[in-house]
């Protein structure tokens, strides 16, 4: 096991192994660990293979977490002379309020570093770091001159956008989460594509596609949608409603207010007020009900 690892900060892949620690590690006494899902399973070998660590030590464990089981790997080290390295850097027990962004030696190197911070603690499919530190992230905005201001989130969590530009700048150095490096890579001409529209073509045919696939006619989906709802149409086309509803949306298809829905699904039409007291002189709530085809509790209703 390389125990000097992080003695000197002089490659890439250190400081890339550094910032995940930095975000998603943890130090406890004389213990350095790192603990990911199980899809996440090959950071924990790159990680292994970096410091030459017997994978022996490599455990599997099963947590449970609102009746639903999650599946997890750690790997664990004790090491007094890594501990005293990383406690330079602030990696240290309870470290989440306390983190800092260390500044190394060249651009490059701290490029290094926000990308394992990013794959530690970013956001796929966009360039958004989450924090509960909000000094962690102001120094990252100041080190690179971010523009984006810092948002706070529920539960005191901060995020932060770094760009598409810088983000694909420290991820074409070292990256080794796949997952969130697509955003880097496909950002520039998919805004390109939405400028030019081409983005919302795309979407327009892949809906037409759609109908086409299902039989369906715009009349005919309007006239399914407006009799039955949204829940029930998707569900009719094993989708959501909220499928549906976009499809509308892009389609230029207009869906009835809630009160349109209302009046639709009703079963019969309302007599007025005036006509309902006049039969009720007459005979009851029940006989009433049943010449609507309604209950006696309906009739009581349509007089409030």
């Amino acid at each position: 096991m390389h125990e000097n690892y992080f003695e000197n900060i002089d490659t890439f892949e250190k400081a890339y192994w550094l910032g995940f620690l930095i975000t998603d590690g943890s130090v406890k006494c004389n213990r350095v660990a790192l603990s990911l899902s199980i899809k996440d399973e090959f950071i924990i070998d790159k990680f292994i293979e970096a410091l030459n660590i017997p994978k022996e030590r490599k455990r599997y464990y099963i947590h449970k977490l609102n009746g639903k089981e999650y599946s997890s790997v750690t790997i664990s080290l004790i090491s007094e002379k890594m501990v005293s390295d990383l406690k330079h850097f602030n990696v240290v027990q309870r470290k989440t309020f306390i983190c800092i962004f260390p500044k190394l030696e060249n651009r490059n190197l701290d490029l290094a570093l926000l990308s394992g911070c990013f794959d530690g603690d970013g956001c796929g499919g966009s360039s958004v770091i989450c924090s509960g530190n909000y000094a962690f992230l102001k120094q990252i905005k100041e080190r690179f001159g971010i523009v984006y201001p810092i948002c706070q989130k529920k539960n005191n969590v901060y995020v932060l956008s770094v760009g598409c530009a810088l983000l694909k700048e420290a991820q074409n150095l070292i990256c080794y989460i796949e997952r969130k490096k697509i955003y880097g890579d496909f950002y520039n001409s998919r805004t390109k594509n939405k400028k030019s529209g081409l983005t919302k073509n795309t979407t327009y045919m892949k809906c037409l596609i759609w109908m086409e696939k299902n039989n369906l006619n715009i009349l005919d989906f309007k006239v399914l949608i407006d009799t039955h709802g949204l829940a029930y149409v998707g569900k009719k086309f094993n989708c959501s409603g909220s499928k549906i509803k976009n499809i509308c949306k892009h389609l230029n298809i207009p869906l009835p207010t809630l009160q349109e829905r209302a009046f639709s699904m009703r079963k019969c039409t309302r007599p007025s007020k005036e006509e309902l007291t006049k039969l009720l002189e007459k005979t009851s709530y029940v006989q009433v009900g049943k010449m609507f085809n309604v209950s006696d509790n309906a009739i009581r209703k349509w007089l409030k």
